[in-house]
């Protein structure tokens, strides 16, 4: 059993020869709907959480390209980093565009493995006792 991810962020930033040279007229943008990467289970159950930074190469087509992956920023955690490796080639963007035409770059995208917080329904107010219904 697998824990949908809850939270993932986008682009921080570009890196590699084009994007050294600030050519490119727009960035890689997520196009993915689904989020691909699994919280692995037992750290999720013991609410551990953590940030990793991978290298991406996104070609023309706005595919990753599975050998470029690397883990730039390890969380700590190798289950977790291990978890945004297997889903990252799975991740769809609009590739970065130079002069109107589609170019490969490289860039750093974080992965945010968060426990949400689980809030008690709005109409429950532990201060103020509920009325029955039907009694006065």
């Amino acid at each position: 059993m697998t824990r949908t991810l809850g939270c993932v962020v986008l682009l921080l930033c570009a890196c590699g020869p084009v994007a050294a040279r600030n050519v490119v007229d727009s960035l890689p943008q997520i196009a993915t709907v689904a989020v691909p990467f699994r919280y692995p289970v037992a750290l999720y159950e013991q609410r551990v959480e953590g940030d990793v930074t991978l290298r991406v190469h996104v070609d023309t087509n706005g595919t990753v390209v599975p050998e470029s992956l690397r883990v730039v920023e390890s969380s700590g955690n190798a289950q977790l980093d291990a978890s945004a490796m297997e889903g990252a080639p799975t991740l769809l963007f609009r590739p970065a565009r130079l002069g109107g035409r589609a170019v490969p770059l490289t860039v750093l995208f974080p992965v945010k493995f968060r426990v949400p917080e689980v809030r008690p329904p709005a109409d429950t107010n532990p201060r103020r006792p509920r009325r029955e219904s039907g009694k006065s």
